[in-house]
């Protein structure tokens, strides 16, 4: 039996029940057109992160499929001058959590601090070797 057929079943049989439905993150690879409509000159910029929610039994038992879909869904959202290309897709199982940009900044600047205090201390310590010899 075809997988799409298993997984419309599936479906079917969830209909009475709560989906569940996973995150998954795309990663595509982002490009710009630097020629024409005519003669396109396509370079890649960066990357480009999507989502989607998608039926688990779909995302686990049809990975082919889904990765037919979101390639189509990808190559849609591109046109002469932007275009994305698939890289991969995975399941988030934790939703991601948002780290502190004053707290960075703040060690950051530590670290940079500490950093500059040992070069000015190897600095003295080569002149005052320079000067004892």
């Amino acid at each position: 039996m075809p997988i799409c057929v298993i997984v419309r079943i599936l479906r079917y049989i969830k209909t009475t029940k709560v989906m569940l439905e996973t995150l998954v993150r795309i990663e595509a690879q982002y490009f710009e057109n630097y020629g024409s409509a005519e003669a396109p000159h396509w370079k890649p910029k960066g990357g480009q992160e999507f989502t989607i929610r998608i039926d688990s039994d779909i995302l686990f038992y049809n990975k082919e499929g889904v990765e037919s879909v979101l390639a189509h869904m990808l190559d849609d959202r591109s046109n002469e001058y932007v275009r994305y290309e698939l890289i991969s897709f995975e399941p988030v199982f934790c939703e991601p959590i948002e780290l502190n940009q004053d707290i960075f900044n703040a060690l950051y600047d530590a670290q940079c601090e500490m950093a500059d205090q040992d070069y000015e201390d190897q600095a003295h310590a080569a002149f005052a070797g320079k000067h004892l010899n």
